[in-house]
């Protein structure tokens, strides 16, 4: 950046040179010479906004987008570049030039354009008063160039709205300055792209995407991959399954004393209980509990995620998936992290009905009424 500024400085001297003061030009296009004088008094006088309206739209737009380009190199760093080299590398990305620098902001132009010329530098004598006249004008395809009577050499281009002057795109592309950062930013944001996807298709179930990756995959599969998404359960959500089981069983016993045989089963299936009658453990609870229609995922998106928040006060994190999902992660003791905040949901789906069930049948036989039930 600093040599960039140290050529900025030594042209921005030169073109204060081309003062008007004391011209006559008289063999020229009055409105290129005019043109010339703008430049000259709004470069030394720091008005950047005329500055960025004199510079042709090639280059204004050369500038925004490159500024667009460090910006989001600059928001990518920290996910591919080590804390230690944070600083060196914002600094080879320019972000003294863009700090602060809001890509949508209305002066975006006229402050990048301030951030690029060293105006201290710029100095007026006698001498540079005195070189002001034009010696020469060449016109090609609606470029100017014009060279003044001290050797000077400036470029404009002719439009509709007038001359516009090709001083920012030559010192772009002498001093490589453009072609440098955007090569960084490219670089930058192909690593962090890589990074992403990378860190997208994780399935390390020692990190919370990893995990939720697994699970999303699981859920993805058809049939649901029931027994490895119940490896994403935490502590509490098994237990809310092993009370589900073990209320289940009671009703069972009940219904054992008021059915026979074949009869049995069909009660268990018509009060949506088989699952639960089959099942041994809390795992096979939950995966013949998928096997049904009420069977409710964990989450609903199948998305990938975007971005994890971490909690380490709480040991919890949530997943930001790429349409706008939350789905939210608790660490064992292990370091694995699990689903979390599903105990209750589970408790309402799979205990509930059995503890109901639970209560009909509490009831004296004479007040039985559990056979009539839907």
């Amino acid at each position: 950046m600093r040599s960039f500024v140290l050529v900025l400085s030594f042209v921005s001297l030169a073109l204060a040179s081309a003062s008007i003061a004391g011209c006559e030009q008289s063999d020229h296009d009055p409105s290129l010479s005019r043109a010339l004088e703008r430049l000259a008094t709004s470069v030394d006088q720091r008005e950047w906004s005329t500055v960025w309206e004199l510079t042709d739209e090639a280059t204004q737009g050369e500038l925004l987008k490159l500024h667009g380009e460090l910006h989001g190199a600059l928001g990518s760093l920290e996910s591919v570049v080590e804390r230690a080299d944070l600083p060196a590398a914002r600094r080879a990305l320019g972000a003294a030039l863009i700090n602060k620098l809001d890509p949508q902001a209305p002066e975006v132009g006229p402050e990048l354009l301030a951030r690029l010329f060293d105006a201290s530098a710029v100095t007026l004598d006698e001498h540079a008063l005195d070189g002001l006249e034009i010696q020469s004008v060449q016109e090609t395809d609606g470029v100017a160039t014009v060279t003044t009577i001290v050797g000077e050499v400036f470029t404009f281009k002719r439009t509709e709205a007038g001359w516009r002057s090709l001083l920012v795109r030559d010192l772009l592309e002498r001093s490589k300055l453009s072609s440098t950062y955007r090569q960084r930013a490219v670089a930058v944001t192909e690593r962090e792209q890589a990074h992403r996807a990378a860190w997208s298709a994780s399935e390390d179930p020692k990190t919370a995407h990893g995990a939720y990756n697994l699970a999303r995959a699981a859920l993805s599969e058809e049939p649901v991959n029931a027994r490895a998404l119940f490896a994403f359960l935490d502590e509490p959500a098994r237990d809310a399954l092993v009370k589900a089981l073990e209320r289940s069983r009671v009703v069972q016993r009940a219904l054992q004393k008021r059915h026979k045989g074949a009869a049995r089963v069909a009660v268990y299936k018509s009060k949506k209980m088989w699952h639960h009658v089959r099942a041994a453990s809390d795992r096979q609870l939950y995966m013949y509990w998928a096997e049904q229609p009420g069977f409710e995922a964990p989450f609903a998106t199948r998305a990938p995620p975007e971005r994890v928040e971490v909690d380490d006060q709480t040991g919890r994190a949530t997943v930001h998936t790429a349409d706008g999902a939350r789905v939210v992660f608790a660490q064992d003791s292990g370091g694995y992290w699990k689903l979390a905040d599903q105990q209750e949901r589970l408790l309402k789906l799979l205990w509930e009905p059995m503890d109901r069930a639970y209560e009909r049948l509490a009831r004296p036989p004479e007040f039985w009424k559990y056979k009539d039930d839907p």
